[in-house]
């Protein structure tokens, strides 16, 4: 089954058409599909324009207001299929189509763009908040749980499996139009943030020491209900859980546990063998198999790593 996020978009609507349709990640434009408009960005934002003025009476393109947030226009569905799913362009098409109509009904207003420039077959579905007939669609917790449940009864009818929710690691929040570009060009502050735990994971002791070492280069943090990060340079500060599940503190503490298991497992393995060889060639064990020394195989250098780990740390 497909993993759905969504996302409102409140400004810049024709950005945010543009960069599904981007001809680069849909073949040129034969991987879009639509319901109730045209396929292409420019004629698809002029249709929804005029659904959503006629029915809200306020601008489609009304610039962010000072105060509080601009008014949502469309909501952006991601529905990710795994990969070994092996989801062809159309059938993913199709699943979203589907979806779609099931969902907010055949008036809909909608323009569904797939991809598969990172090796992920998926649909973003940019939906008018109004569909033909005026009716309003909200986007909030209730309606994503159904949607994630019409989509799972139209994987069904394709022959996917359930979606493993339970194993899934959520990827960094992208807030805006401008962090998909900063991604793309490699200037997200949250990637820079990502890609320093990630280094720091492999010789870091813990969380509170990979922290310490961030702060040392620079990096700063916050306490409070969320713990919070800036970069050297940054702005804003940013909650470590919109990094991604693999950047909360206690997943941090797991992983540096793991990496810390697997360089130990990495050190044993051919320290045991050359040590092993060496008394065997002495013939410190003439009548011993040398697969099952002291009860350790070596074929199994994690379960040596286990055994000597009070040695090594």
């Amino acid at each position: 089954m497909p993993y759905i996020k969504s996302r409102d978009i409140h400004v810049t609507p024709n950005r945010s058409l543009n960069y599904i349709c981007d001809p680069k990640k849909t073949q040129g434009g034969l991987n879009i599909v639509s319901l109730n408009c045209m396929p292409d960005p420019r004629n698809a934002y002029e249709e929804m324009k005029r659904i959503y003025e006629y029915y809200s009476r306020h601008k489609f393109n009304e610039p962010k207001p000072k105060e509080g947030k601009a008014r949502v226009k469309l909501i952006h569905y991601i529905q990710s299929f795994d990969p070994k799913d092996n989801v062809s362009i159309d059938t993913a098409q199709q699943i979203a189509l589907d979806t779609v109509r099931e969902m907010f009904g055949e008036n809909a207003q909608a323009v569904i763009a797939t991809h598969d420039d990172t090796g992920k077959v998926h649909n973003h579905i940019m939906l008018n908040v109004f569909d033909l007939t005026g009716r309003r669609f909200h986007s909030c917790k209730e309606s994503l749980k159904k949607i994630k449940d019409v989509s799972d009864k139209v994987c069904k009818r394709h022959g996917l499996k359930p979606f493993n929710r339970e194993n899934h690691v959520r990827q960094p929040v992208i807030s805006g139009h401008h962090e998909w570009v900063n991604l793309k060009h490699g200037t997200s502050w949250k990637q820079q943030i990502c890609e320093r735990i990630d280094e720091l994971i492999t010789v870091a002791d813990s969380f509170d020491d990979l922290r310490q070492r961030m702060e040392q280069e620079g990096f700063t943090f916050k306490d409070g209900k969320y713990i919070c990060v800036k970069a050297p340079g940054q702005q804003k500060n940013v909650r470590l859980k919109t990094l991604g599940d693999n950047y909360t503190p206690e997943r941090i503490n797991k992983r540096i546990a793991e990496q810390k298991q697997k360089s130990l497992a990495s050190f044993v393995e051919p320290f045991y063998t050359i040590t092993t060889q060496i008394r065997i060639k002495a013939g410190a064990y003439k009548n011993t198999s040398p697969t099952n020394l002291l009860g350790i195989s070596i074929k199994r250098p994690e379960a040596a790593a286990h055994r000597f780990g009070s040695v090594f740390s």
